[in-house]
């Protein structure tokens, strides 16, 4: 992953959130982790904004410039780690081309089943998360 942007075209990913009850500001901010970084939380550069939020939306967004032909990731909270997670429904294709359902679970969730987008390298890859609230909790 490369965060030079000049001269790429973009693809963008939007990954919807599913059901999960927990308070917003215990999840947040949330972070890209995949085979690229060794699945290691601490490499610099991965974490989302935040980007815009309603009442009940919140979005949050990355954007990078792919080294590789392919990514395979999860999405993390950042203080929680892998003890919460996003990652593609069971039965659902993995590899992300507009938008993408999601499921939401802990450390014992969502092992092997990773999103995977694919570009040409050097190609600007933005990836948005919407997160829905309702109340304290976080919900789809």
């Amino acid at each position: 992953i490369s965060e030079n942007y000049a001269h790429a075209s973009f693809l963008q990913c939007r990954v919807v959130m599913a059901s999960y009850a927990d308070a917003l500001h215990r999840v947040a901010p949330l972070r890209l982790v995949g085979g690229f970084c060794g699945w290691r939380l601490e490499v610099p550069g991965l974490v989302f904004e935040r980007k815009r939020s309603t009442d009940q939306w919140h979005e949050f967004a990355l954007s990078f410039k792919l080294a590789t032909r392919q990514i395979e990731f999860q999405i993390v909270s950042e203080p929680l780690g892998f003890m919460w997670r996003i990652f593609p429904l069971p039965g659902q294709g993995k590899l992300i081309q507009d938008f993408s359902d999601a499921s939401v679970g802990g450390s014992d969730d969502g092992h092997g089943q990773n999103f995977v987008v694919a570009a040409v390298p050097g190609q600007v890859v933005s990836l948005y998360v919407r997160l829905h609230s309702a109340g304290a909790k976080v919900t789809a």
